[in-house]
């Protein structure tokens, strides 16, 4: 697996051709930002999460405008998912050398991730309405029943996109706005109703159907909420759709939080929890060891300045 251009795997001696030469069922993991199976003016441009939205409109779509560009989210929105298509492209190699023998390059680029995500927002046919989707600092929802509303107390998302109507008319206070069609008015008043009574009345108010009421809190109270210390023991993500966890002994030095994933609930296999990388550099003589080096080679190696056990004295350069 290499985080790099076409241009620094070339170098590296990690061409398509050249692993086939070397050994035709190798597979390279290649994640990049704007790289592909096609050549484009910008495949071998350096980049990062923050570059990627900007460049594939993620920004201008969340920021709702030129004028007011904002990045979505702060924790690798772009990364992360680029990381999801690699492990899938990466699946898809392994499943055609299993048939044909063949390896290759699997692979995934921030700008590929990027243009996925706004898939729906692309598509074109004959008749299309306007894209219209919510977006900037001020959007509360796509329409009256799927929602931000505020209560007696505080925040709350309304979600009703199936029931609709139905959902009102379960509610005797909320009943007779069922006839209201048009969205604004609706959202106007059921702001008016829901500013009435605190959050968790109307959580029990739609109790019993799919329309449902969700307090809205801070990142960090969600965080703290649901926060475990990973030296206290292997965190349980198994009876909880959100965990955090703090790695308390990371190498850096200091503790850093991390979203566990709940997220992914396999029938048949365990989801095993990582702990933190190790610092950078710290088992290149393990990994050599293993490929057959004997201890002089390694040392040779080192000297030479062709591998190295550290990046920097930190464990990230500075």
């Amino acid at each position: 697996t290499m985080n790099g251009t076409d241009a620094q795997r070339d170098a590296l001696g990690l061409a398509p051709d050249r692993l086939a030469a070397l050994n035709p069922a190798l597979i390279l993991v290649q994640l990049d930002a704007f790289g592909g199976p096609r050549r484009g003016p910008k495949s071998d441009y350096l980049g990062y999460d923050d570059l990627a939205q900007a460049a594939t409109g993620v920004m201008l779509r969340f920021g709702g405008g030129m004028e007011t560009p904002e990045e979505h989210a702060h924790f690798g929105t772009i990364d992360v998912l680029t990381g999801f298509c690699a492990c899938v492209a990466l699946g898809a190699a392994l499943e055609r050398r299993r048939i044909t023998g063949k390896g290759g390059v699997a692979r995934a680029a921030l700008a590929a991730a990027g243009e996925m995500i706004q898939a729906q927002f692309m598509h074109d046919f004959a008749g299309r309405p306007p894209f219209d989707e919510p977006s900037g600092r001020a959007a509360q929802g796509w329409d009256a029943f799927y929602r931000c509303y505020r209560a007696a107390d505080g925040w709350m998302f309304f979600a009703g996109p199936t029931e609709r109507a139905a959902a009102l008319a379960r509610v005797p206070e909320l009943s007779d706005l069922v006839g209201l069609e048009e969205d604004s008015k609706l959202a106007s008043a059921l702001s008016g109703r829901f500013a009435t009574r605190p959050i968790t009345d109307w959580a029990a108010a739609f109790a019993g159907g799919s329309a449902g009421i969700v307090p809205l809190g801070s990142l960090h109270a969600t965080r703290d909420a649901a926060l475990q210390v990973e030296s206290a023991g292997a965190p349980d993500i198994s009876h909880a759709t959100y965990r955090a966890v703090r790695h308390d002994r990371h190498p850096m030095g200091r503790w850093v939080d991390l979203v566990a994933p709940n997220a992914v609930r396999p029938e048949k296999a365990p989801i095993t929890l990582p702990g933190p990388a190790p610092k950078y550099g710290a088992e290149t003589r393990t990994v050599l060891e293993r490929a057959g080096y004997a201890g002089e080679e390694i040392d040779a190696m080192i000297a030479g300045g062709f591998v190295a056990e550290s990046w920097s004295a930190r464990y990230l350069p500075e």
